[in-house]
């Protein structure tokens, strides 16, 4: 099949989709989410406070924590970012602090092999599984914003301009360079999306960003590698894509 072809197909899949599938809104009040899968769903409010979603209810876990932003991956991992920038992660019923030289202000989780995060400057970090140390990782003269990485290991980021990058060969590559985003998820390499600073909607098909609906408003989206979407308005009101 030539290429031509393959985009027709998959805009028409896309657009059976977009029609089938719409935004509804569900209980609860955040500013941020992460969905791993559909048994691991978190998610932080205004004030910072972790909740996780169980039986189809939002609610916060025993071991209370105040963290600024969340990730967690469909095998379970959960790591989070305070204020101060000080990493934690959850081990099932605590939250840990983990033990770094340094400060991090972001945080994604792929799984438990693929954790990446960015330092105060952006500088994009990855943990070693065996030493259990973030090495930065690719050029040492990149920055971003935002990063997010699915359950393959495909890492996207962001930087403060908005350019969208992906990593590839150990190396930052700009697939389309007209691309804005302020926010981009990814759950696998057929699995990513992402909102604009005007908070629209848009996901990746073959390679190119499409908007499936015009009249979704996030600040904040989060796709699980079995497609499981989920977002937040600029009014902290959650979304669920069905």
């Amino acid at each position: 099949m030539k290429k031509t072809s393959i985009m027709i197909v998959a805009f028409m899949l896309l657009s059976i989709v977009a029609k089938a599938q719409n935004w509804k809104k569900i209980d609860g009040t955040l500013m941020q989410i992460s969905v791993g899968s559909e048994e691991n769903i978190w998610g932080v409010d205004d004030q910072h406070n972790v909740y996780k979603r169980t039986n189809g209810t939002w609610a916060i876990p025993e071991a209370k924590a105040k963290l600024k932003q969340v990730s967690v991956s469909a095998d379970g991992n959960v790591w989070g970012v305070n204020a101060t920038n000080v990493l934690y992660s959850w081990n099932g019923t605590n939250w840990t602090r983990e033990a770094t030289d340094k400060k991090f202000k972001y945080i994604a989780v792929g799984s438990g092999m693929d954790i990446w995060a960015l330092d105060e400057s952006g500088a994009a970090f990855k943990l070693d599984p065996v030493s259990r140390k973030f090495v930065e990782a690719g050029p040492d003269d990149w920055f971003f914003t935002q990063i997010a990485v699915g359950s393959d290991g495909d890492v996207w980021a962001i930087n403060s301009s908005g350019n969208v990058y992906h990593f590839v060969n150990n190396s930052w590559v700009e697939p389309e360079p007209k691309a804005r985003l302020a926010q981009i998820s990814v759950g696998e390499a057929d699995n990513i999306c992402g909102v604009t600073s005007a908070n629209k909607v848009y996901f990746m098909m073959n390679n190119v960003w499409i908007q499936p609906n015009g009249n979704a408003k996030l600040k904040c989206i989060s796709v699980s590698s079995e497609g499981k979407i989920m977002g937040v308005s600029p009014e902290n009101a959650v979304y669920k894509y069905e």
